[in-house]
């Protein structure tokens, strides 16, 4: 099921990024349910990825278990500090493609800011509202920020494929219907790993 959802949606908006193998992209909300589906599709089509996520518990696994290439926490950093860091991570110029997962107004104009000359910043969260783009960077720079949903079926066809090959592995933890106002804070706090699903009936 997350590879139908989830994975589809980050693997379509990984080719939106036209990055080839061996160049960078930054992932956006690494750690969570799209991303952690995304940094493995990323790795599997031969990409560098930086992980980009809230707070430092989650570097062991963004760099042991999912195989990023580097990792930046965003927690108590500036706009600034955060592009600095995927910066120097990525030849200290930047990276080629961006993935926003993270549904922050902040991610989207550090997803931008983030890129070398010629470089595309893919959104796929929904945060409400807008953000400002450096005009004359975006420009100079040749910049393009687009938008992406889910995939077609030859986009659910090839990543079903990639998934085959055991390339990616969902991370996903079973809790119960009664823990919902623990997950919530769980979520808001940015604590959370991969996917939780929830047991609504008692086991049988």
């Amino acid at each position: 099921a997350p590879i139908l959802c989830a994975g589809v949606t980050t693997y379509k908006a990984l080719k939106e990024t036209e990055a080839k193998a061996g160049q960078w992209v930054a992932i956006m909300g690494a750690c969570g349910g799209l991303g952690h589906v995304g940094c493995q599709y990323a790795k599997a089509m031969g990409l560098r990825v930086v992980a980009v996520d809230f707070g430092e518990d989650k570097r062991d696994y963004a760099l042991n278990t999912l195989k990023c290439d580097a990792f930046v926490d965003v927690k108590g950093k500036s706009n600034d500090e955060v592009v600095a860091g995927v910066k120097a991570a990525a030849d200290g110029v930047g990276v080629h493609g961006s993935v926003i997962l993270a549904p922050a107004l902040a991610a989207y104009r550090q997803g931008v800011d983030m890129l070398r000359p010629m470089g595309f910043a893919v959104g796929i969260a929904l945060p409400p509202g807008d953000f400002p783009v450096d005009v004359l960077t975006t420009i100079l720079h040749r910049k393009t920020i687009r938008g992406s949903i889910v995939g077609t079926r030859k986009d659910l066809n090839e990543a079903l494929s990639i998934a085959a090959l055991g390339s990616v592995k969902c991370t996903v933890e079973e809790k119960n219907l009664d823990d919902i106002d623990q997950i919530l804070n769980d979520m808001a706090a940015g604590k959370i790993k991969g996917r939780v699903v929830l047991r609504i009936a008692p086991d049988e």
